[in-house]
């Protein structure tokens, strides 16, 4: 694995082998500062892969997550072109679940969301990727 850079709630990494971002998201996300690095970060992990990875996002660790234009931001620059899966991890009981759901519905018109879904359990959600 390939660190890509970090933040003060987010860590972006990738796996070349498996053509996969890994992005981490923790503590509280309420503060434009709280993410900023995440849209550079982001980019940098999509050009490094092929078209067709797959996205790894563990939001087990975030409390609360109130910056709906980053993450929109985000969702734009992963391209959904070039997207074949995402995979969430939440923690079972999460409202950040439905901001960030809400918003990928939005983008390109739902297409990120159909390509995206949730798991409880991360080992699942790796099965689920490498399908």
């Amino acid at each position: 694995m390939q660190e890509i850079g970090s933040g003060k709630n987010h860590r972006v990494a990738v796996d070349m082998s498996k053509n996969r971002i890994y992005m981490w998201f923790f503590g509280d996300a309420i503060t434009a500062i709280s993410l900023d690095l995440l849209p550079r970060n982001a980019k940098t992990a999509r050009d490094i892969l092929k078209p067709g990875f797959t996205i790894l996002a563990d939001f087990t660790e975030m409390k609360l997550l109130g910056l709906t234009d980053q993450v929109t931001a985000v969702l734009g620059i992963l391209g959904v072109a070039e997207l074949r899966k995402a995979a969430e991890v939440w923690p079972k009981e999460s409202f950040a679940k439905l901001v960030v759901n809400s918003l990928a519905q939005r983008v390109k018109d739902g297409a990120f969301a159909q390509k995206t879904r949730a798991f409880t359990n991360r080992a699942e959600a790796e099965t689920w990727l490498d399908e």
